[in-house]
């Protein structure tokens, strides 16, 4: 039973994934730290368009978020 839960993980993050736009800000975030305003420069992607990115990702814990003090 418990493998099902798993299964289950790896397909919500499989679905997470599943829009190129986020695989393509999971790679610019592997390469260094960006905010918010980077990513959205880097990535020519509307800020509510990436808003709505990050919090999928965000959600399904492929990411965690940080606000500067």
């Amino acid at each position: 039973m418990p493998d099902k839960v798993i299964f289950q993980l790896q397909a919500d993050v499989c679905k997470a994934l599943a829009h190129a736009r986020r695989v393509e800000i999971i790679d610019l975030l592997g390469e260094s730290e960006l905010g918010f305003g980077e990513i959205s420069e880097k990535t020519a992607v509307t800020k509510s368009s990436l808003s709505q990115h990050l919090s999928v990702m965000v959600e399904k814990g492929i990411l965690t978020q940080r606000k500067k003090a």
